[in-house]
């Protein structure tokens, strides 16, 4: 039985050990490595399958944070790989906070981790973790700027990772960044940015750039 064979997982597991230190604040804690190398050994001994299903996702713009929060509702499924009608389905909710457009991939990795950790009640041995290092100083974020005294700034690269190589004006017409994200979508976004006022602004003009609009389909 699928219930049994998740005790079994849960039996065999040990506590795991904090592997990382965080390079900011200087705590320890266990990565989602340590987590699921621990748990997938387990799993292919009792022929156990976990899916993942996003039933929801929706996105907020923290203005006190200037950061975006993604909220994923998500539904886990356990399957037994001798018995695929066997199935265990456990809803969960899961929440990040990014300013680079990656808070869907971090609320899935933090939604494994803590999952996988409460599900099995896996302990945390602190007596063997890394020693906690100095918090470093804080630096101060990067400064974007913007060449308006170019009259065609508007059609050099943006310059961000997500971005790649479109132009404020490709964004302006509503290319598409990816499949949940348009050019228009994220200009609105990067009109908010209070820490970056010049790509704000840009933002804000490239909005009002007079191009022929490219609907998503």
């Amino acid at each position: 039985m699928l219930i049994e064979k998740l005790l079994n997982i849960r039996k065999s597991l040990p506590s795991i050990t904090p592997d990382k230190t965080h390079t900011h604040h200087g705590y320890n804690y266990v990565s989602a490595h340590a987590i699921v190398t621990a748990i997938r050994e387990q799993m292919d001994i009792q022929n156990v399958l976990l899916f993942c299903s996003i039933k929801s996702q929706k996105t907020e713009i923290l203005s006190n944070t200037k950061g975006i929060l993604t909220t994923l509702e998500i539904k886990y499924t356990w399957i037994d790989a001798d018995d695929s009608k066997e199935k265990i389905e456990i809803d969960w909710v899961a929440q990040a906070t990014d300013t680079q457009g990656q808070g869907l991939g971090k609320a899935l990795a933090f939604a494994e981790k803590y999952f996988l950790l409460r599900f099995f009640q896996i302990p945390i041995d602190d007596s063997q973790s890394p020693q906690p290092q100095q918090p470093q100083q804080p630096q101060q974020s990067r400064k974007f700027q913007v060449d308006f005294s170019d009259p065609e700034w508007f059609k050099k690269p943006i310059g961000f990772k997500r971005t790649h190589n479109l132009t404020w004006e490709d964004l302006a017409r509503n290319e598409m960044l990816d499949v949940n994200l348009s050019g228009r979508q994220y200009l609105y976004k990067l009109t908010q940015w209070e820490d970056q006022p010049e790509i704000a602004k840009a933002a804000k003009m490239a909005l009002e750039l007079k191009t022929e609009e490219k609907i998503p389909f």
